[in-house]
């Protein structure tokens, strides 16, 4: 009799702490509004086909305890995905490892920011917030008895998730076996997978420099630049690409005639069977001269260079001075075939105004220099 006491107690007690919380609707929804305004990408209970990994979407779920009286916690809940309704089920971190799915991060939505009532709320409870999940796991929340609340994950692909495969998600509550997995199916070709992509300013010149963690069937990339981000966009230059690896691969590209002011590059990727994808944009800004001195990048970080147009001279010096005269830098620097430099300077300068001063073999050239 004890022990069948015992066995009772320890049953509530188990029952108890594991209330009977489930995940009772679903729907994918895409990353392009606030917590309200987002668009859906399907239907509820609705699968879609992914066609990028690097296209951020969520997922929100509307979960209900039907307990009659017993609360559940839900702390430091988070997302699952598995190739199969039998697992092995794999958490959705902050970070990609070597998983296939990974939190995406997002100016939309703030992270653990409340929910609102956006779903069909099947149990007709009352609605309580929830959380926008978006770079963190770690919360804490409380869902009381016969209370309904939706969660909604902001996650993206990484460079390991397959192409032409059905993936499957729950949350760790899991779900209702009559209202089936969220599902959705990577396209039979996944695109480029980008890591980064950067300009810089090498003279007069804009050095690009991008680097793919995976490529699937890419033939090029087109090079664009537009001088105010929206429209005419032009291409000016074409790389070839590496077809199918899963090795990270780097590529570069000089635009030796760049705009004077602001520049704007993307890339457009295309795959071997014509069908493209454009990159985020990237800018900066160039001041472009035909005099004899020129800063770059100006405003600068940290170094200061320049360089002399036509420079015929063999020594120049070059004096630093704040805008209250005062030499903060003097060198001399010898000449080079490039006729491009960088100060040798033993420290930063604060942030500010400067004035460079160039000076040898007949000319003296002064301009300013903003330092940030």
């Amino acid at each position: 009799m004890k022990k069948i006491v015992l066995l009772v107690i320890a049953v509530v007690s188990y029952h108890s702490v594991f209330a009977f919380v489930s995940q009772v609707g679903w729907r994918w929804r895409n990353d392009d509004g606030s917590e309200t305004s987002a668009s859906w990408k399907a239907p509820a209970q609705t699968s879609f086909i992914l066609s990028s990994t690097s296209e951020k979407f969520r997922l929100r779920f509307e979960l209900a305890n039907e307990e009659p009286t017993d609360s559940h916690p839900l702390t430091n809940d988070t997302l699952l995905y598995a190739t199969s309704t039998s697992g092995p089920w794999i958490r959705i971190l902050p970070d990609a490892g070597s998983n296939a799915f990974m939190m995406a991060g997002t100016a939309a939505v703030v992270d653990h920011e409340a929910t609102t009532e956006q779903l069909a709320n099947t149990k007709g409870y009352t609605f309580r917030s929830g959380f926008e999940i978006v770079s963190s796991l770690v919360f804490t929340d409380d869902l009381t008895a016969q209370t309904t609340t939706e969660y909604e994950w902001v996650i993206k692909g990484t460079p390991n998730t397959l192409p032409n495969t059905i993936y499957y998600f729950k949350g760790v509550q899991g779900g209702d076996p009559t209202l089936g997995y969220p599902t959705l199916t990577t396209a039979s070709v996944l695109p480029i997978s980008l890591a980064s992509f950067t300009t810089q300013a090498m003279g007069q010149t804009v050095k690009l420099q991008w680097v793919t963690a995976t490529e699937q069937n890419n033939d090029r990339f087109d090079i664009l630049r537009s001088a105010d981000g929206r429209t005419s966009w032009q291409v000016i230059g074409t790389v070839k690409g590496n077809g199918t690896t899963n090795k990270s691969s780097a590529y570069s590209y000089t635009d030796i005639n760049p705009l004077n002011g602001t520049n704007y590059y993307r890339l457009k990727q295309y795959d071997l069977d014509g069908k493209f994808k454009e990159s985020d944009i990237r800018s900066l800004i160039m001041q472009l001269s035909k005099g004899l001195l020129n800063i770059f990048p100006n405003p600068a970080k940290g170094s200061i260079n320049f360089t002399l147009n036509d420079f015929k001279g063999n020594n120049v010096t070059v004096l630093l001075s704040d805008m209250n005269g005062k030499i903060i830098h003097r060198e001399v620097i010898a000449a080079n075939a490039n006729n491009s430099y960088k100060l040798n300077l033993k420290a930063a300068p604060a942030p500010g105004m400067y004035m460079l001063q160039v000076k040898g073999d007949g000319f003296e050239k002064s301009a300013q220099v903003v330092v940030q």
